[in-house]
């Protein structure tokens, strides 16, 4: 699961008396309260990690507000601790649709996490402090993540009182040619991807595909300080449609179009799901099978569904981010 660290405490002479999460979701003016991590942490008091499980899949776009309880060390505090969000792991992502028209200009999905407030409400010396941190996470979150609080040393353990939300991760419906990641995959690589297909009409031009994209990415780690506030470095999550192309637009000829994607995360293995739309004016050479050329990723040969205009093709070995 994804993983978030909060780091920077200032001093690790501190005691810890709680910790409480709480889940807030911005409602117009309005805010709701919700429930989603679970009641119980595993706290590591040697290095200050708390870990906090995440129930069942968190929805992207809501607040989260983490508090817990200190007592301040052996000096008087103005602000609160200069806190990092640290996250690495995986996700779940939303869908989003590239179209050949805007190519480097696609609305990418933004993964991250936005550490939109801090507060405390005690600065004396010796005296018990409510530190509360507020971050919102701009993905969807799938069970078995974890949020952890980092630099926070004690030797008692703590005593997490409230839970992170439950909501499902609505599963959009698929339309057209799809690419199944079947091993976790490296991003940034760029992929071309040649499909051949029938031609129904005269003097075709060159599809207007869409590239979609759901599922889980495998994410590098990013940090986000208190410093950077809404300004802070988000990893990107998305593909480049770079290019389409073709061999053959006149009717009734078998036309090779090739299709060059980038992307620059991770994708998770038998989660991830490239979907290519605009084909429904095509058939196949067969009912059943569709090849794919010129690819070291994906299967030579995709199951196709004539009806809907579906294609199912999956990956065959690793590809990560960053790799061309």
């Amino acid at each position: 699961g994804a993983l978030v660290l909060v780091t920077g405490m200032d001093h690790v002479d501190q005691e810890v008396k709680d910790v409480h999460i709480k889940v807030f979701r911005e409602n117009g003016n309005t805010t709701e309260d919700l429930q989603s991590f679970l009641p119980t942490a595993a706290w590591n008091g040697s290095s200050g990690v708390l870990s906090i499980a995440v129930g069942e899949t968190a929805l992207s776009e809501t607040q989260y507000l983490v508090v817990w309880n200190i007592t301040n060390p052996n000096v008087s505090r103005s602000s609160p601790p200069s806190i990092q969000l640290v996250g690495a792991g995986t996700i779940y992502m939303s869908p989003f649709n590239l179209t050949k028209d805007v190519l480097l200009h696609e609305p990418f999905v933004v993964t991250g996490m936005i550490l939109a407030a801090m507060g405390q409400n005690e600065t004396s010396i010796g005296r018990a402090n409510l530190i509360s941190l507020r971050f919102a996470t701009s993905t969807l979150l799938p069970p078995s993540t974890e949020i952890s609080v980092l630099s926070l040393p004690l030797l008692d353990p703590l005593d997490v009182q409230q839970t992170f939300l439950p909501s499902g991760f609505s599963k959009h419906p698929t339309e057209s040619l799809i690419f199944v990641v079947d091993q976790n995959t490296m991003a940034g690589r760029e992929y071309e991807i040649k499909l051949v297909v029938r031609n129904r009409q005269h003097m075709r031009e060159s599809p207007d595909l869409l590239l979609k994209m759901t599922g889980g990415i495998n994410i590098v780690p990013f940090v986000i300080s208190k410093a950077s506030g809404n300004a802070a470095p988000f990893l990107i999550a998305g593909l480049l449609l770079k290019n389409i192309s073709q061999t053959n637009f006149d009717q009734d000829l078998d036309n090779t179009i090739a299709v060059n994607v980038s992307m620059n995360v991770d994708l998770k293995a038998n989660v991830c799901q490239l979907v290519l739309l605009g084909l429904k004016d095509s058939q196949t050479l067969s009912t059943s099978s569709l090849p794919i050329f010129n690819t070291n990723v994906f299967d030579t040969v995709a199951m196709w569904t004539a009806e809907t205009g579906e294609l199912k093709v999956k990956l065959q070995r690793d590809v990560l981010a960053g790799d061309f």
